[in-house]
């Protein structure tokens, strides 16, 4: 196992795919192993020294091995450790992802990694941040989709970044992938790649339509019990 992997693989053969990821949901902090990535991170930080960085970690709960085939770097580089190759199922990955040296920049990144969806078909993880130089604030995008596609895709994650926060979930062909980061300029960045089906979270939850109109969270809830409202009621004047 490579040293920025960490954790015992759940890949029983006997069990699905879908069994394989709730198993690993269930196991996410056993035995210490989402802390040991965290230190892994944390001392590669304090070999780098001052400078914004992004302390990532990352767990996988597919049901399957994923691996690593592309990166993105906007600013930024990897620093020493480099992506973790392969990581089984139930597995953490991490790494340090820095500003480069003098160019007064931040950390703004993407990871992929190819593994399958809630179909059993093939599929890539994306896993993005931004930690920048200066007053903005950091944020993230994660995202599954076709094999490749990323690559056609990087304009968009980069706008995506512009205007996220510091949070994001993604559902997609059966998956459920969940991101976030803290608030200092070199703070730990987690995500969590999964099945819908596997997450007692994403089964509560509606996938998200990323081209709808945003939710106005004063707006008054809807009343299940009210009666229809009749489109061809004459309007009263005010």
């Amino acid at each position: 196992m490579a040293n920025n992997v960490f954790g015992d693989p759940i890949n029983d053969l006997a069990l699905t795919q879908l069994e394989r990821a709730r198993q690993a949901l269930d196991t996410q902090t056993a035995g210490g192993k989402d802390n040991n990535a965290r230190t892994f991170v944390r001392n590669l930080k304090a070999q780098y020294g001052n400078g914004v960085s992004a302390l990532c970690i990352f767990y996988n709960a597919t049901g399957n091995t994923l691996t690593f085939v592309d990166s993105k770097d906007w600013y930024g580089q990897i620093w020493t450790s480099p992506y973790p190759q392969r990581i089984q199922n139930g597995q953490w990955g991490a790494f340090l992802h820095t500003k480069k040296p003098v160019v007064a920049t931040g950390s703004m990144a993407a990871a992929v990694f190819r593994g399958t969806d809630g179909n059993g078909n093939s599929c890539d993880y994306m896993m993005s941040w931004m930690h920048p130089w200066g007053a903005i604030s950091n944020s993230v995008c994660i995202q599954a989709r076709e094999p490749d596609s990323f690559k056609a895709q990087w304009d968009k994650i980069y706008g995506l970044l512009e205007r996220n926060g510091r949070q994001d979930t993604d559902y997609w062909n059966g998956t459920w992938s969940s991101m976030f980061t803290g608030t200092e300029k070199s703070a730990m960045v987690e995500a969590t790649f999964s099945l819908q089906a596997a997450s007692r979270v994403a089964l509560n939850a509606a996938p998200v339509d990323p081209d709808a109109a945003p939710v106005d969270p004063e707006a008054a809830p809807v009343d299940p019990d009210a009666a229809p409202v009749d489109s061809d009621a004459a309007r009263v004047d005010s």
